[in-house]
């Protein structure tokens, strides 16, 4: 009896290992450090700090994939020049 039942959980274990699969989800912080010749104090404070992206990593016994997710705010800032220029940042992520 104390052999089959080591038996048969020896096989459960066995198959619960070779099951495995799921989907992790984390968050990448970019800091950033933006200098551009003559850019003043206040503009400066506009730009961005970081970015925030959230990943998702799924994965099986065979493979696993990175994919982007959801993005949490919006990544593009505009800003008006003097003179009548416009200066836009825009942060995508490849797919």
């Amino acid at each position: 009896m104390k052999k089959t039942l080591i038996f048969f959980g020896a096989l459960a274990l066995s198959l619960t290992a070779s099951a495995q699969q799921g989907t992790i989800v984390y968050n990448e912080t970019m800091k950033l450090e933006i200098h551009i010749d003559g850019m003043g104090a206040d503009m400066a404070d506009m730009l961005p700090k970081e970015r925030i992206s959230e990943k998702l990593l799924h994965y099986t016994p065979d493979a696993s994939i990175y994919l982007n997710g959801k993005q949490k705010e919006d990544q593009e800032v505009t800003e008006e020049m003097a003179g009548g220029g416009t200066m836009v940042i825009k942060m995508d992520e490849p797919d």
